[in-house]
């Protein structure tokens, strides 16, 4: 089955929830959906990391949503994957920064129990890349270059002339540079 990037990142974070942090008893099984994953960028001028958290009080369905920077893409799929990890276990907790995470005795604690298992945690991951391939997202590009002015196609429908004009200009009401005519339709 082909997955867009969602539901590879959902399917990923449910694996890491209920085949890792569960059985380890990292975080306690969920009763309801723990976190939403999806690819976005981070609000506000933040450095940038990998994943960047919304806390479940900021949501309307009050469920933390995790957001993979777009500038991640498949060659980066075991890094997303770890940082995934461990931005659920923080979402267990609603801490959603490192200061947080720091300050935090029980967050402190099962990063630690984390850390411990290193070895399996990485197998898992080569597991479930092995079984689902990377991340099916192509990262954004840093120098693309910026679209110049957006210009409106402009016709008349009285002689058939077509023109561009920019927005700026075309929320004015004009007439045809040909025939003066004022049937002017936008497209």
């Amino acid at each position: 089955m082909k997955m867009n990037r969602e539901q590879w990142l959902t399917v990923m974070a449910n694996h890491i929830i209920n085949d890792l942090l569960v059985p380890e008893q990292i975080i306690v099984a969920p009763d309801s959906q723990l976190v939403r994953v999806s690819v976005g960028f981070p609000k506000g001028t933040r450095k940038k990391q990998v994943i960047y958290a919304v806390k479940r009080r900021q949501t309307a369905d009050s469920i933390n949503q995790l957001y993979v920077h777009p500038s991640y893409g498949a060659e980066d799929s075991a890094l997303i994957l770890a940082e995934l990890a461990q931005a659920i276990v923080w979402s267990a907790s609603d801490v959603t920064t490192a200061e947080e995470a720091a300050s935090h005795p029980v967050v402190r604690d099962r990063m630690k129990r984390l850390n411990r298992m290193q070895e399996s945690v990485a197998e898992s991951f080569e597991e479930y890349l092995a079984e689902y391939g990377p991340i099916p997202h192509a990262p954004t590009v840093k120098d693309a270059p910026k679209q110049s002015t957006r210009m409106h196609k402009i016709e008349c429908l009285a002689c058939g002339a077509v023109w561009r004009m920019s927005a700026k200009w075309s929320l004015h009401a004009f007439s045809c540079p040909c025939c003066g005519g004022e049937q002017i339709q936008k497209s």
